[in-house]
């Protein structure tokens, strides 16, 4: 990028790569190396009207007309931007390190420097492997077959995980478990066990990743389904810890690839328990967190806690990857700036929707997209 100044707080910033110039009609320094900038973008407004034609019959026809308005955003001093202008105002740092942003609709989130400091164009890493975009393609039984991996993919899913399957169902050789586990070509793909017991567990994973040929092993320890919380297994580990524990490192032993592990906030809202469990996933060698933001007893219903991502992230060194509602790649962006979290898994919110990898990487890259 090459900055010009015109005047005084009043840069144009070059894209030479993608030929592109974006204008800010103003920036202010609010320390760290970042800046707000402002844009006054123009609101398209649509207008309905009724009137009356012969006989005074009645008809409705609509017109347009443009509110300009001032957005606001956030470049470093890279010109790279950080956050797009489309936010109605930003704060200075507070005596914490966090800035204040405030919505169209009033909504106020909170971004954290350790945050932002992680948007500076890094790449989510797991375990020595950098992925460029930062959106993963969640297990989800039923759906996230090889066809809609592969899908997924092409539209920006660098990172896909198969359909749960039974350790115990893997080592009984159970045919129709193995053919669950068909890694898709063309991304960083993940085979996803689920079990309660730990050396069941840990030839279970080598028999996954001997039949998939995937990447690395994700154990799941958030599945609500009455079903397999039965068995003690999926998010009834979050009940106990020390067990879940010797499974993480029963499964890490037995394999030579990353462990990841996807979790829940914890079983109920008298028990979030997510920090704890991640801080033992972490002693025992698990390389990534896949952290849903809701708990148990919740299973989809509406209302998720972003703020345990944000915890969950600030207890551990390895990444965390943000999961729950999120539907939108501005829902993306907002896990993100409100949580530090490394990355986001997008689960329901990409049935039908297979586009919103790729559009949740341009706006993460401050740039547009379009809606398919």
């Amino acid at each position: 990028g090459v900055l010009a100044l015109w005047k005084k707080n009043k840069v144009a910033i070059w894209n030479s790569k993608r030929k592109t110039k974006s204008v800010y009609e103003s920036v202010r320094s609010i320390g760290n190396g970042f800046y707000v900038v402002s844009q006054t973008v123009r609101n398209v407004i649509k207008e309905r009207h009724t009137g009356y034609g012969f006989g005074r019959r009645s008809y409705t026809y609509y017109t347009t007309r443009y509110q300009p308005s001032i957005k606001f955003g956030l470049i470093n001093q890279k010109l790279q931007t950080i956050i797009p202008c489309k936010y109605n105002s930003i704060s200075d740092f507070d005596s914490n390190d966090n800035l204040t942003i405030i919505e169209d609709n009033g909504t106020v989130g909170i971004i954290s420097l350790n945050s932002l400091k992680e948007k500076n164009g890094e790449k989510m890493n797991l375990n020595g492997l950098n992925i460029d975009s930062k959106a993963v393609l969640a297990p989800m039984a039923g759906f996230t077959d090889a066809p809609m991996r592969l899908l997924c993919r092409e539209f920006g899913a660098e990172i896909t995980v198969t359909e749960m399957v039974s350790s115990r169902a893997l080592v009984y050789k159970d045919k129709k478990s193995a053919k669950l586990l068909r890694k898709n070509e063309g991304s960083i793909c993940g085979a996803q066990i689920f079990g309660n017991d730990p050396e069941i567990m840990a030839e279970g994973a080598k028999l996954a990743l001997e039949i998939s040929g995937c990447d690395f092993i994700d154990i799941n320890m958030g599945c609500p389904v009455p079903k397999v919380v039965g068995n003690g297994e999926g998010s009834a580990l979050m009940k106990d810890i020390p067990l879940a524990g010797k499974i993480i490192e029963a499964v890490v032993g037995a394999v030579k690839l990353p462990v990841t592990v996807k979790m829940r906030a914890g079983w109920d809202a008298d028990h979030i328990n997510a920090v704890e469990l991640a801080r033992v996933a972490e002693a025992a060698g698990a390389s990534t967190l896949f952290v849903h933001c809701r708990t148990r007893q919740q299973m989809y219903s509406p209302g998720v806690n972003p703020e345990v991502v944000r915890q969950v992230k600030e207890s551990v060194r390895i990444p965390v990857v943000g999961n729950g509602d999120i539907y939108t790649p501005e829902d993306a962006l907002r896990m993100m700036q409100t949580t530090g979290c490394d990355g986001v898994m997008i689960g329901r919110g990409a049935l039908g929707n297979p586009w919103i990898f790729a559009q949740t990487a341009a706006l993460l890259r401050g740039e547009g997209y379009e809606l398919p």
